[in-house]
């Protein structure tokens, strides 16, 4: 169901909507989930985008939902009633929530996570236990990344940030396949650099010295996949 850009306010009970999988109302005037719409019993899919919605409590009585959209929304923290729930992909970029809960590991089902531009100053240690597929914090505050992260990440976005260094995590042979870290403040290149193989590396408009005969230069040579 797609009622998107329809300057709702609120939404009916739709608890009778039994076959109702998917939910779209992107684009709205709602300032909070509706609890109507979390009636649905059956919801799987629901997309919030571009509402000014500052509170989602609601949701945790979508016991089904596994995909959620809220990119762009006006949340000043993360949704605390998500967390119970069996996400599997979870979007909120754009949001100013600032940091994200203690206890994140228990959204053991989460695969991806996307958190552009979400005021983020530091992740909590306990994501580094989350085997996600894509993990986005692009166009955040951070100075670093917690170590551990990244071994059980297919996919880790963290460009636009103020990373300075690369955490030795990242760099195990099991550890993170696609890395983009451009556009930070990365000034060298561990040695273990080397003998890791990606199947994307992005360190484009760091300050990287790349001059002939750099230590960083000669990393770069010996490691084809560097872009």
């Amino acid at each position: 169901l797609w009622l998107g850009g329809n300057a709702l306010t609120t939404m009916p009970d739709l608890t009778g909507m039994v076959k109702l999988v998917l939910l779209n109302l992107d684009a709205n005037d709602l300032t909070s989930v509706p609890s109507g719409v979390c009636k649905a019993p059956q919801l799987k899919e629901l997309s919030l985008r571009n509402n000014p919605i500052r509170s989602a409590s609601a949701l945790g009585s979508l016991a089904h939902l596994q995909i959620l959209y809220m990119e762009n929304c006006a949340l000043a923290s993360f949704p605390s009633a998500l967390l119970s729930l069996g996400i599997e992909k979870l979007y909120l970029d754009g949001n100013p929530i600032g940091a994200l809960p203690e206890d994140i590991s228990r959204m053991a089902s989460l695969r991806t996570l996307t958190l552009e531009d979400c005021d983020l100053t530091a992740l909590p240690p306990s994501i580094c236990g989350m085997t996600l597929e894509t993990l986005n914090v692009s166009r955040n505050g951070l100075y670093s990344l917690p170590e551990g992260i990244g071994t059980h990440v297919g996919q880790l976005l963290a460009s636009s940030t103020r990373i300075s260094s690369i955490p030795d995590s990242l760099l195990g042979p099991g550890a993170v396949s696609r890395l983009n870290l451009a556009m930070n403040r990365l000034t060298s290149l561990p040695q273990r650099l080397t003998s890791k193989r990606f199947d994307e590396l992005n360190l484009r408009l760091n300050f990287l010295d790349i001059s002939a005969g750099s230590a960083t230069r000669a990393i770069l040579d010996a490691n084809p996949t560097i872009d």
